[in-house]
């Protein structure tokens, strides 16, 4: 029976040459014998597509919410690029009882007659993906897991396979699809997984999501660090000035011992956040963000926190006990207004607050009994001064953090993570976490975690040094941390550079070897330690020449393999030359860097056009900040000064 080979050609499927018409990965869609995936069961005689027509629509829950018409919008969009065919989408109360065949997104009437769950007692970081009575339904203990559900049923039908937004596989063509059977459920090992700001580099395709943003949960109001804006200063001290710590730069989390004045603080807090979760749009969220500032060694040093550090242990437990209380505050008056919901409080672990107390019995951490059972409160722990980055958890180097996990496993039945990738002080530098992250993944997911966060960089819109890959590995080893890294690898650089991957993978199995050599050659040297804030990296004995020269021959190479002629494209579709040769010249830009600034200092013409032209390359790839700073405008300041190209612009 004669296959209809259904693939998007741009993307080259193996190193190796590999037309459309062969090749072990390539996605096969037979004439109505064979769906795309192997994990499914074929119905023969019964179709989903025959001859170009389908009679399914797309039924969503009522009022869904915006992961669940995200999911609806999603399959619609891909399955008419699969198929050429435009389904309808209409929400459960929207039904006749005419519509006999559907894929039924979200807990919908037909989802729990067909499937007896609404998806709930499934969990957090789970879905359940089922086709029953010719019809195929997606349920999810979260919006957001339902929306990863429904990539998983695209998966089943078009071999639907994301890398980053604008470079994703889907059969076209697809003419004739069988009916299939199917009753997948998928447990992330990781409920909820997060880019806390580096996803941005992907654009707003929501495709592109598959990581995650916080607001992309819908779950939590309020922004980190925030604790002196709800109660600034300039409201407030006057009338309380207890509610402030003694260095004037954090809220003092015992308002000086005075329990009137502190039940003021609660009060406040409590209303504010009242105020913000009764607005629609926050009307299914449970958690709210109140965390300390981003300030260095400004904690309250007054008697009464230092009597609650002794009390239990730790500054945090002050902190975490008033955190608690505010959140049972908002509890109680949410329930005053015919609101069921239990919120719970997210505060960092952070710097001067990054310990929790516990106690020891039988040389095991068990909960503090000063602290009791915190029920409103969900510790979120950002491992800045603990975790050498490069190396995982379980490295001797990294005793201190992997403690600091025990601790927080013991103290609590669920915690957040906030994990770092980048060097903050230069955002085209490498930061190599590759070494740590299939082995943190495993042991993660044994832990309590409920939610991690990885940040890239802060306010960032794009970053270099294959970055984009750290989140597509993520987004795999989070949701099952058995895959195998290296050939989840292999196939992020067959699709994300099209024919240009074979260079770009030299350029970062080279660059990884020479991370690996640094570490262990200059191991007094923050930078090759992965400091999250080192400036120590852009120096010629890291970098010989010669090996840059090399890799900036691969970069040109890569580019030229998909026939692109070096300039950045202002616009791109998916899958299009334009669209890799982006990503080429996104990861490319940390060659051309350290090239221009350790070997280009001489006011050659080449030079200064190189140098010129790298310049303007960055700003049009996106990249709106070179290093941490909250002016974007002014962070293009230290490229020039780094480059020495300020007298030629």
């Amino acid at each position: 029976m004669k296959k209809i080979i259904a693939i998007i050609c741009l993307i080259i499927l193996s190193f190796t040459a590999v037309s459309c018409s062969g090749g072990k990965n390539e996605i096969p869609v037979d004439d109505g014998t064979k769906t795309i995936s192997e994990e499914v069961e074929i119905v023969a005689d019964e179709y989903i597509v025959r001859k170009g027509s389908c009679d399914y629509v797309i039924v969503t829950e009522n009022a869904p919410s915006k992961d669940i018409q995200t999911a609806a919008d999603e399959f619609r969009t891909f399955f008419a690029e699969a198929t050429g065919i435009n389904l309808s989408i209409i929400q459960d109360k929207e039904t006749t009882g005419k519509e006999k065949k559907m894929v039924s997104l979200g807990s919908t009437s037909y989802a729990r007659l067909a499937l007896g769950s609404t998806g709930e007692d499934l969990g957090k970081g789970s879905y359940r993906v089922a086709t029953k009575d010719k019809s195929a339904y997606v349920i999810g203990g979260s919006a957001a897991d339902v929306l990863a559900g429904t990539y998983r049923l695209l998966k089943y039908m078009f071999g639907y396979e994301f890398y980053q937004d604008g470079v994703y596989e889907l059969a076209h063509d697809v003419k004739n699809l069988n009916y299939f059977k199917v009753d997948k459920t998928v447990n992330a090992a990781i409920p909820m997984r997060a880019d806390y700001s580096g996803m941005n580099l992907y654009g707003s395709t929501i495709a592109s999501k598959r990581l995650g943003l916080m607001e992309d949960y819908h779950i939590t109001v309020g922004t980190h660090h925030n604790s002196l804006n709800v109660l600034d200063m300039k409201t407030y001290q006057d009338k309380y000035p207890e509610w402030y710590a003694t260095s004037g730069q954090q809220l003092c989390f015992t308002a000086h011992g005075d329990e009137k004045k502190l039940n003021a603080m609660i009060d406040t807090v409590a209303d504010y956040f009242v105020t913000q979760l009764m607005k629609e749009e926050n009307l299914t969220k449970t958690y709210a963000a109140f965390s300390m500032m981003d300030v260095k060694k400004t904690w309250c040093e007054c008697s009464a926190c230092k009597a609650a550090e002794e009390k239990y242990g730790a500054k945090s437990g002050g902190m975490l006990v008033t955190c608690d209380r505010i959140g049972k505050r908002i509890t109680e008056k949410l329930a005053e207004l015919g609101d069921d919901r239990t919120i719970k409080i997210v505060t960092l672990l952070y710097l001067d607050t990054e310990n929790v107390p516990v106690e020891e019995k039988d040389g095991k951490y068990v909960r503090n009994s000063n602290l009791g059972v915190l029920e409103n409160v969900m510790p979120m722990w950002a491992c800045i001064t603990r975790k050498t980055h490069a190396l995982p958890w379980s490295a001797p180097e990294n005793a201190s953090a992997l403690d600091m996990l025990d601790r927080m496993n013991a103290a609590f039945d669920e915690f957040w993570v906030w994990d770092y990738g980048t060097n903050f002080r230069d955002y085209l530098m490498p930061f190599d976490t590759f070494n740590a992250m299939a082995e943190d993944m495993k042991l993660l997911s044994n832990y309590n975690i409920s939610l991690y966060l990885y940040q890239l960089a802060n306010s960032a819109r794009n970053v270099t040094g294959f970055n984009s890959l750290k989140l597509y590995l993520l987004s795999k080893l989070m949701v099952d941390p058995a895959l195998d890294i290296d050939e989840l690898t292999n196939d992020y650089f067959v699709h994300a550079y099209g024919k240009g991957g074979e260079y770009m993978r030299k350029i970062y199995d080279e660059y990884r070897t020479l991370a690996l050599y640094n570490s262990e050659t200059h191991d007094d040297v923050p930078a090759w330690n992965q400091s999250i804030y080192s400036q120590t990296m852009l120096e010629e004995s890291y970098w010989k020449r010669g090996t840059i020269k090399r890799w900036l021959s691969y970069y040109e190479k890569a580019l030229e393999a998909i026939g692109s002629d070096g300039e950045v494209p202002s616009s791109y579709t998916a899958n299009s030359v334009a669209k890799l040769a982006r990503n080429i010249m996104t990861d490319g830009v940390f060659v051309r860097y350290i090239y221009g600034a350790l070997y280009l200092q001489d006011s050659y013409d080449y030079n200064v056009e190189f140098k010129l032209k790298l310049y303007y390359d960055v700003q049009k790839l996106g990249f709106s900040h070179v290093k941490e700073q909250a002016d974007a405008t002014s962070n293009y300041w230290p490229l020039r000064e780094t480059l020495n190209i300020g007298s030629y612009l």
